[in-house]
């Protein structure tokens, strides 16, 4: 009498489990790490474009757009003394127009240490030029860092 036995036995099955946790055990720290990178690389694309976008605002409005920045996050408006307060002084008050709160994503923040623009805040006029010049740097968790240059003529890159 013949007997067809099909399936795994027992030794296959320790042997493929402990492959999978191998290979599982390798491929999470890669994961792990390109989290971060996207988190990273997506806080450095939203902030270039904020400030792009402040001073085209300031260009269209024919006015002063500051922008705070703070370690979780960084504020746009429109600095231009409405309401009878001081034009041009980095402080949110009266009438200005707020245009923009962006909170950063968990785990990534501004450094205010390394950022070299004086203050953690800078201006675009109506010419588009930047008032206040130097590094906004962000920073992960896991210590990656970028770093956007902002120069007198408003041009924002990398350095």
């Amino acid at each position: 009498m013949k007997f067809n036995h099909a399936g795994f036995t027992i030794h296959e099955l320790i042997i493929a489990i402990a492959i999978v946790a191998v290979l599982a055990s390798i491929a999470t720290p890669n994961l792990i790490g390109w989290r971060e990178r996207t988190k990273l690389r997506g806080v450095f694309e939203n902030l270039r474009g904020d400030l792009r976008w402040a001073k085209a605002s300031a260009i269209r409005e024919h006015d002063v757009v500051s922008v705070i920045f703070s370690n979780d996050n960084y504020q746009i408006f429109l600095d231009n003394g409405a309401g009878g307060v001081t034009r041009g002084d980095y402080v949110r008050e009266g009438g200005e127009t707020l245009l923009r709160v962006r909170k950063l994503t968990a785990g990534v923040m501004i450094d205010l240490g390394a950022t070299t623009i004086g203050g953690g805040q800078t201006q675009f006029d109506s010419r588009g030029r930047c008032l206040n010049t130097g590094d906004v740097v962000i920073k992960s968790n896991n210590s990656q860092q970028k770093q956007l240059r902002i120069n007198p003529l408003g041009l924002i890159r990398e350095p």
